[in-house]
């Protein structure tokens, strides 16, 4: 994962808000504004959560608790959102506004974050990224940098930074309504303590990858891989065989050939022989709640800016 400097940050934001119709995955809680310790406890212990996502509920890691999201959070914020934004845009002469959207699968997908697969989904998708694929036959590439009226009423006059970014001005209604409601256009990224939870989340994942136990289990997946007729000595090594990069189209709509097929296929069986999404899991999960324990003021922060938005997101919801 790379660091971002914060004019890299903001460009890729809004280009992706601009292609994408921005995904939330706003860290949130349930009910509104607050979270039980039942639940913080569910998602340290691995307990089933009901702020999880549907495929993770046996297992969240200990940063879910505090930065991922609720569906029933999400739907506010987003609610909230697009009702600002589609008045400030009726006020500047437009009347339609593509709504924000909510990402259910929020940050910390555990399926998604340790490239696990099922054998049916590998066998149709191929490895990891190559899901996008299936995607991108009917999706036409939008100009990075759109000039049209309505564009610039939404995300705002695009400018150059001193930074070397290039990204708008702030002046948008997608900006704005951010601000309303989250205290900053960047929305949950803006908030106080938040990049310190992001590096944690960085953190853990390089210093798990890294740890005794898990190169042991991914020793005994190399041991399966062979016995399937492939030589490789850890699971990052196949995904370099078959690289897929999501901001090419073009690459993206190349088939998946079947050798890929037969290897993500492979891999998905080892992974479930030799419990590697477990060992990477139980391993994380622990590292997490040390790297936590250093960053009890971020937590506070970015607990208590949070609450602020959803109390924000509503009063917005209640008013005329």
């Amino acid at each position: 994962m790379l660091a971002l400097t914060p004019g890299n940050r903001a460009q890729r934001l809004w280009i992706l808000a601009a292609i994408l119709s921005l995904s939330i995955a706003a860290c949130s809680t349930s009910p509104v504004g607050q979270r039980s310790s039942a639940t913080v406890r569910a998602s340290f212990t691995g307990q089933s959560s009901s702020t999880t996502p549907p495929d993770d509920k046996v297992m969240s890691l200990p940063l879910s608790a505090i930065m991922d999201a609720a569906t029933d959070d999400l739907r506010l914020l987003a609610a909230a959102e697009n009702k600002l934004r589609a008045q400030c845009m009726k006020d500047r002469g437009f009347d339609q506004v593509t709504n924000v959207r909510y990402d259910d699968a929020g940050l910390f997908n555990l399926d998604r974050r340790y490239a696990h697969v099922t054998p049916e989904v590998a066998r149709e998708r191929g490895i990891d990224l190559s899901t996008w694929k299936p995607l991108a036959a009917a999706t036409e590439p939008m100009p990075a940098f759109a000039r049209s009226d309505d564009f610039s009423a939404l995300h705002g006059e695009v400018r150059d930074y001193p930074d070397g970014s290039r990204r708008p001005d702030g002046t948008g209604c997608e900006a704005l309504a951010a601000e309303e409601i989250y205290g900053n256009a960047e929305r949950r990224y803006g908030f106080s303590g938040w990049d310190a939870l992001l590096k944690v989340n960085e953190d853990s994942y390089v210093q798990t990858m890294a740890s005794e136990g898990v190169r042991a289990a991914e020793s005994s997946w190399s041991q399966c891989m062979k016995r399937a007729g492939y030589d490789y000595a850890s699971p990052q090594e196949p995904l370099a065989d078959y690289p897929v990069d999501p901001s090419n189209v073009e690459i993206l709509r190349v088939p998946v050939s079947n050798a890929e097929l037969a290897t993500a296929v492979a891999d998905a069986n080892c992974r479930i022989e030799t419990n590697l999404k477990e060992v990477y899991f139980a391993t994380e999960s622990q590292i997490q709640l040390e790297l936590i324990e250093t960053h009890s003021d971020a937590v506070r922060s970015v607990r208590s800016e949070l609450d602020d938005a959803l109390t924000r997101a509503n009063e917005i919801m209640s008013s005329d």
